[in-house]
């Protein structure tokens, strides 16, 4: 269940959980602001600053993975990079992650085998 806050100040060093938290015309100064990956989170029409975020829990570990994939191979590259595109999208808009290429030499299901 979302948490709402509005007209709020969160001041230097308060430490903010943003998962299912709704903030209205709150203003974070200073503030240690905290996902954790467990739920979603919005502003309106909010100022920040000098924050610092911070991620905890099983956002973490989306972190991680994505930065791993990033790193091992030319696939794990084109996944960030397609997530990024996604991301610099409209919230609400909606973009399809695109199927990656095939490696050399590989053949779909039953393809080239004669039936």
């Amino acid at each position: 269940m979302p948490r709402a806050f509005t007209g709020q100040t969160f001041t230097q060093g308060q430490r903010v959980p943003l998962d299912d938290g709704v903030f209205i015309n709150c203003t974070f100064q200073g503030a240690v602001l905290a996902y954790a990956g467990s739920g979603l989170v919005r502003f309106d029409n909010c100022t920040f600053e000098n924050i610092t975020w911070t991620f905890e829990g099983p956002s973490v570990n989306v972190i991680n993975f994505l930065q791993y994939m990033y790193h091992a191979h030319p696939i794990g590259k084109m996944l960030v990079e397609s997530l990024l595109n996604i991301i610099k999208t409209a919230p609400g808009s909606t973009m399809p992650i695109p199927a990656p290429p095939s490696p050399a030499g590989a053949t779909e299901p039953n393809k080239g085998v004669p039936a």
